[in-house]
């Protein structure tokens, strides 16, 4: 079921033309062309795409496997589920019922003598958006993090089986940001025993790739453009930050992007190009870049939330 839009139509006006089904497929295809990095996540939807084209425009007959997602914190995990989800719905390649097309959840590690309390935190986390037809068919993403070292337990192995008993219902993307040779295989195993399983390796956005994405927002959100020598210090900027212990990718480019923008538009209400001179004053002023410098080993990355989308 698609999410509840708030309708906009004038009164007596004629219903909006919907899109031709092919047309919303090929333009969420550009979508997810369009993002930085994310090479391998790409390659894996142009396979799908080809599998669609090759067999009349059918995904009928295409086995889509769940997967483990090795992605850095920071690396855009959530923006990928959602293009995955959607790209899939507009494909028919599975049933979507409920208030969301994917669901987030981490279950937290609990320790074999204690009571497993995550089972039913994320049964709860799915039914909560089952919506009014009570059941949840969709995307579930699942954050294994706190299991390494753990993934054999009874605990985990319990949730591996319940989500593996619901395979008609969902598809289940397991994601992990230890990008660890034994503990990759460690979770590919425990997974393997219940499911279908592939492993998708994403590599973490280069500097290069991070700017970019900063001149595409801020051009697309605020008209706002930057000098080649303005180009040039962000690229800087973004390779000093990335070096430091708390750096999150798109997500702390992304407060990079707000600090600029807010400083500039202070001095500048009508500016739309910033110079390579006036992007240093605010970077040299900007007490987000300050506290980034002299606190290079004490950024603790933004906790996990459950939740869907």
């Amino acid at each position: 079921m698609q999410r509840n839009i708030p309708s906009h139509t004038i009164v007596g006006s004629a219903p909006p033309q919907k899109m031709p089904k092919h047309m919303q497929i090929q333009q969420q295809y550009n979508r997810i062309m369009k993002l930085s990095g994310a090479d391998e996540f790409k390659d894996m939807i142009k396979r799908f795409s080809a599998y669609y084209k090759n067999n009349n425009n059918s995904i009928s007959g295409l086995d889509i496997p769940n997967l483990l997602c090795v992605i850095r914190k920071g690396g855009g995990f959530t923006t990928l589920a959602e293009h995955f989800a959607e790209y899939l719905y507009l494909l028919d390649s599975m049933e979507f019922c409920g208030t969301a097309k994917f669901v987030e959840f981490g279950p937290e590690y609990v320790h074999p003598d204690n009571v497993n309390t995550e089972l039913p935190l994320l049964n709860g986390t799915i039914t909560a958006h089952a919506g009014y037809n009570r059941y949840y068919k969709g995307l579930v993403c699942i954050n294994m993090d706190e299991w390494q070292h753990h993934a054999g337990e009874a605990h985990i192995r319990i949730i591996l089986d319940y989500l593996a008993d619901n395979r008609n219902k969902w598809l289940t993307v397991f994601f992990t940001h230890i990008d660890k040779e034994d503990t990759i295989k460690e979770f590919e195993t425990a997974i393997a025993q219940r499911m279908n399983v592939e492993t998708l390796k994403i590599s973490f956005p280069e500097t290069s790739v991070l700017t970019k994405n900063i001149e595409i927002s801020l051009l697309e959100n605020n008209g706002i453009t930057l000098t080649k020598g303005a180009k040039a210090l962000m690229s800087y900027t973004i390779e000093e930050l990335s070096g430091t212990e708390g750096f999150l990718g798109f997500q702390s480019v992304k407060q990079l992007e707000d600090s600029v923008v807010f400083n500039f538009l202070i001095k500048n209400p009508d500016g739309k190009r910033i110079s390579e001179a006036a992007l240093k004053e605010i970077l040299n002023n900007s007490d987000y870049i300050g506290k980034r410098k002299k606190q290079p080993t004490n950024q603790t990355p933004i906790g996990f939330i459950r939740g869907g989308r």
